[in-house]
């Protein structure tokens, strides 16, 4: 088994993996309209703070998930989408893997928050998403999903932490370039 970038496969094969996954799920895929990223993946999930991968077993697609900026909140969320893994490979630990490295991607790239949405009956997904640190959130863009889901990846107090050091280290660095005479020098 082994990942690679989308770029590397066949066009026709990734939309045929992803109709097949919706079949699954009883949903169809529109290409005209909520599934239209999938047409122009370049764009959609191409760039440093982006991809779009697919797992790979004897050269056939396995799974796939797609990362990309959330739009309006200035470059600090990240969203996992395209989710699928092949029925016959489901429970067998890939989905969780495929989370872990939407994770770590998020973390690198030094996002704050991870989303992904999902349908009320996907379970096994609601499930794996609570276990890894997912909690629900409300309805944060246009979307036929049911749920709405994030994780923070900063820790709690991070973000002030380090604020309160720069600061701290600001006043150091003044207190290093002012003048200071004890009272004996002032006379």
């Amino acid at each position: 088994m082994n990942m690679v970038k989308y770029d590397q496969l066949y066009f026709e094969d990734i939309i045929s993996f992803i109709e097949s996954a919706h079949k699954v799920i009883n949903k169809t895929i529109d290409l005209n309209g909520k599934d239209s990223d999938l047409l122009d993946l370049e764009n959609n999930y191409g760039g440093l703070n982006a991809g779009f991968w697919c797992i790979l077993e004897d050269s056939k697609i396995i799974g796939t998930i797609g990362l990309r900026p959330v739009k309006n909140v200035n470059n600090t969320c990240i969203e996992m989408r395209r989710l699928y893994i092949h029925p016959n490979w489901q429970q067998k630990g890939i989905g969780s893997k495929l989370i872990d490295f939407a994770i770590n991607f998020a973390k690198t790239n030094s996002f704050e928050k991870l989303r992904i949405t999902t349908s009320f009956d996907r379970i096994v997904m609601i499930h794996l998403l609570q276990k890894k640190g997912f909690y629900q959130i409300q309805k944060y863009r246009t979307s036929f999903a049911d749920l709405f889901y994030e994780i923070t990846l900063i820790p709690k107090y991070q973000k002030f932490y380090s604020e309160l050091l720069d600061s701290l280290n600001d006043g150091e660095e003044s207190f290093q370039n002012t003048l200071i005479l004890n009272p004996v020098e002032n006379i």
